[in-house]
């Protein structure tokens, strides 16, 4: 059990009101250090082309780096924050997906459309990740994607997501009657005062350590435990996003746009809105038959409005630990190098710098926030 507090009644005075003491613990509250996440794990039929049957746990199909983001496979060292440490879009789902390809005339597209449990929540360290009560609990979106003959290639995306997040965690409370042990210490206290063994500045001390070893001791019985359940989130929201990749010759250029809008039902439908986006520029250029190096440029910015209006949002108060909201975003400069060798072996040099944009208290501080990071990353693919 892990003791969110302790408190006895007193009176200013110091003297111990008849009442209870009451623990409360969150329970659920676990951190698996040296555990694993498995990223995807379905099964799936497949009928033809244009239309087959996915079930189990799926990357969400929404824009370029949340399906393609394998370190051999990516550009750059780092992913954009809007699609790892935010995440505006959910990272995974459980649940059935329905995917196909058709085309139209030179162009192809792909779709892809699900049900699914919703959001999976780490926030505050839960295993209680998913809750669906009622159909209307379970969340649905999908992905429609355009392959068309422009240049080298043209790439054009649209993906959007609705669900609910629900967040309940079954809490613990430990109620023990304290009145009969105040008294009982407060006499001993005074019985040693009279025999001199104790001076009368120490009963305050003597009766807290009495009524502290006492709950202790209780706090391990059941038959002083109950259960209630509370309600930590519940809120609506609704994400879209687009993406374009271009390819001409050796030049390449990808960029997404997304959005997240959530409503808090437990506060009037508050709203809290995501925005992020980012545009990446790259030229390779070849080095013989083997090799190739590709230097590139990368931007982002992502910006929150209403953050402490929606529990375990990012740039919330409760997450940065300030008294309130006092980051509005963020910006991002990313520029690096990728070399590649025989197709298999890859080294990647970067330097990103990050420009976080304050307000409140801090909004004369900007710079104290901001922060560089030099990155050298090598990886073989098998």
């Amino acid at each position: 059990m892990s003791i969110k507090s302790y408190e006895l009644l007193k009176k200013a005075d110091g003297e111990v009101q008849p009442g209870n003491s009451e623990i409360r613990a969150l329970e659920g509250l676990v951190y698996d250090w040296g555990s694993f996440s498995v990223e995807r794990a379905w099964m799936e039929v497949q009928f033809n082309d244009k239309s087959n049957l996915r079930a189990g746990k799926f990357i969400t199909p929404a824009g370029v780096w949340n399906v393609d983001h394998g370190s051999p496979v990516i550009l750059t060292v780092k992913q954009p924050f809007q699609t790892g440490l935010v995440a505006i879009f959910p990272k995974s789902q459980i649940g059935v997906m329905e995917h196909g390809r058709g085309y139209i005339g030179d162009a192809d597209f792909d779709y892809k459309a699900y049900v699914s449990a919703g959001r999976i929540h780490n926030t505050d360290k839960s295993h209680n990740a998913l809750s669906i009560e009622t159909p209307k609990d379970l969340a649905v979106g999908g992905n429609l994607s355009f392959n068309l003959p422009v240049a080298a290639g043209l790439k054009l995306g649209a993906s959007g997501f609705t669900g609910m997040q629900n967040q309940e965690y079954r809490q613990r409370i430990v109620n023990i009657d304290v009145t009969q042990t105040a008294a009982d210490a407060a006499k001993e206290a005074a019985g040693l005062v009279a025999q001199k063994q104790m001076l009368s500045t120490d009963i305050k001390a003597h009766i807290e350590k009495r009524i502290g070893e006492y709950v202790a001791a209780q706090a391990l019985l059941p038959d002083n435990h109950s259960y209630e359940v509370v309600e930590k989130a519940k809120a609506r929201e609704n994400v879209f996003g687009l993406d374009a990749v271009l390819d001409i010759q050796r030049f390449s250029l990808q960029t997404e746009f997304n959005q997240q809008r959530i409503k808090n039902q437990l506060k009037s439908d508050s709203l809290t809105k995501t925005t992020g986006f980012y545009g990446l520029a790259s030229y390779k250029i070849g080095m013989g038959e083997n090799a190739n190096i590709t230097p590139y440029f990368m931007y982002e910015r992502v910006m929150q409005e209403g953050a402490d209006n929606n529990e375990g949002t990012f740039l919330g108060g409760a997450n940065t630990k300030t008294p309130g909201s006092v980051i509005d975003g963020f910006q991002t400069y990313v520029t690096g190098v990728n070399l590649r060798l025989y197709t298999n072996y890859i080294v990647k040099l970067e330097y990103s710098f990050a420009d976080v944009i304050t307000r409140g208290i801090y909004e004369n501080n900007q710079d104290a926030f901001d922060a560089g990071q030099l990155n050298l990353q090598f990886s073989m693919a098998f």
